[in-house]
């Protein structure tokens, strides 16, 4: 059992020992659902398999838990069910799909390619996004038949995309998808070919488990209900925060947990004593989480909850983390941060590739910075002419918003690319992320930059609530137009 035990969790514990029904544990933030999972798993009778939703949660979980629990990710149970199906050992390539789209460029009309190539990067989130939500080319599900069942149909798919895509576009995703398939049919795979595969072909050998416990239910896709279907067929143990779904963008339910629960009869108990955030935390979220409770040992409190309407970079020290919705205020805050010899350590840079592409198609590289933002106002007219759908605009504007940043702090284009670069390599003291890179991660003080960029419903309350909830002593809100340098600071 855990060393900090509370009545929730000692009720879980016998309710597991006791009782034989299907169980969802909603964890706030910060409610020990590892150790609540870890201090269970001793009362589980039979074969126990234990689904971690990333390798890093695998590793650990396998560490604490009993040897007789097996410890896995979600992809790496579909990729051994996968290679055991076919009969062969699984050839894994991530660039996979990234070497077919090029490839289905290439072999495209000439007068589409420069289209397409423009396109390159909404080309492939909507096709790594077809395969998250087990979409299958109807014209592949029709030549398998039976043995295939997608959980959904091109229509399906393409009026989910946050913009209708051209013909052009829309016949390179579905060749793509199509010859995709087909390699994997052959043992070729990327990693979400590992979930895909081996859900929506039928007879795949799933190992049946007497439990099966899984960890942040609330990040589920249904393409991972339905695996969890095919090896949960007795028990399943499910731990999560239906506070902390943000990731619907990715495939995940809005509604994941209530869902699973629906749909496998669970019972519900709950952990609501925080080990990370303090009273003063507690009580600042406690609108949008009514049972979140402070634990009495946190060494922590009372913790911190303050508004600065003023600040510099001397006001944020190393080993804090800088929180913010969007990653245009993270990029202007990385550079202040090295105009006054602080080196930020900017997370999520995956979003650095387009960013550097788009702005290496703008023009000369010694374009001079008016130049650079006419032009970079011009390919944002001109890429709004073909979207339909103000999802895809927002995500347009968000784009060319942190493009911006770096024109504006640069006497050309090629010096904004090379800020841009410097940026993106430096590894510094002060963690720079998103609420979506942030969650799972925690830091003893935390600064939310530019709160009024989160809305007030659905999922950007989660998402607020994601960010105050990282810190283990001190919150703090500042607003970008609030930055004053230590001379602007002197009387």
């Amino acid at each position: 059992m855990p060393i900090r035990t509370t009545p929730e969790q000692n009720a879980i514990i016998t309710f597991i020992r006791e009782d034989t029904r299907n169980l969802m544990i909603e964890a706030l933030a910060g409610a020990a659902k590892t150790s609540t999972l870890v201090a269970l798993a001793p009362g589980l009778k039979g074969t126990t398999l234990c689904l971690a939703f990333n390798k890093k949660t695998a590793v650990e979980m396998e560490k604490r838990m009993p040897p007789a629990v097996q410890c896995s990710t979600l992809n790496s149970l579909g990729h051994r069910v996968w290679a055991q199906h076919i009969g062969k050992r699984l050839l894994l390539s991530a660039g996979k799909l990234h070497h077919l789209t090029i490839a289905a460029i290439e072999a495209a009309p000439s007068d589409d390619r420069s289209h397409l190539y423009e396109n390159l990067a909404d080309l492939g989130r909507y096709i790594s996004g077809s395969k998250n939500h087990g979409h299958v080319p109807d014209s592949v599900a029709a030549d398998i038949g039976a043995r295939c069942v997608p959980l959904l149909t091109d229509d399906e798919f393409f009026s989910m995309l946050p913009d209708e895509p051209s013909p052009a576009m829309a016949d390179v995703i579905l060749t793509v998808l199509r010859q995709s398939f087909e390699m994997a049919l052959e043992g070729k795979i990327d990693f979400a070919d590992q979930l895909l595969m081996p859900t929506v072909m039928k007879g795949a050998p799933f190992p049946i488990y007497s439990n099966v416990l899984v960890d942040e239910a609330q990040d589920l896709s249904e393409l991972n209900h339905v695996m969890l279907s095919k090896v949960a067929r007795r028990r399943i143990i499910a731990v999560g925060d239906s506070l902390q779904a943000i990731y619907a963008f990715r495939g995940a339910h809005q509604e994941g947990m209530p869902l699973l629960r629906e749909r496998f009869n669970m019972e519900t108990l709950y952990l609501s004593t925080t080990f990370r955030c303090p009273p003063a935390i507690c009580d600042h979220v406690r609108h949008h989480a009514a049972r979140i409770l402070p634990w009495e040992g946190n060494s922590n409190s009372p913790g911190d909850v303050r508004y600065l309407h003023a600040w510099n970079m001397a006001d944020i020290p190393d080993g804090a983390a800088v929180l913010c919705r969007n990653n245009a205020p993270l990029f202007l805050f990385a550079l202040r941060m090295l105009k006054e010899g602080r080196r930020p350590n900017l997370w999520g840079r995956d979003v650095a590739a387009t960013l550097l592409k788009v702005m290496e198609s703008l023009g000369a590289p010694n374009m001079r910075k008016g130049d650079a933002l006419t032009a970079l106002r011009l390919y944002q007219t001109d890429k709004e002419r073909s979207m339909k759908r103000e999802s895809a605009k927002r995500s347009l504007a968000e784009r060319v918003e942190c493009i911006l940043v770096f024109i504006e702090n640069a006497d050309s284009l090629n010096g904004a690319i090379t800020l841009a670069r410097t940026v993106f390599n430096y590894e510094g003291k002060v963690d720079l992320a998103t609420g979506h890179k942030a969650k799972g991660a925690e830091w003893p003080e935390v600064f939310i930059l530019d709160r009024q960029l989160l809305g007030d419903e659905g999922q950007e309350l989660n998402l607020a609530y994601v960010l105050a909830t990282r810190a283990q002593r001190r919150l703090t809100y500042i607003s970008s137009d609030d930055y004053e340098t230590v001379t602007d600071a002197l009387p």
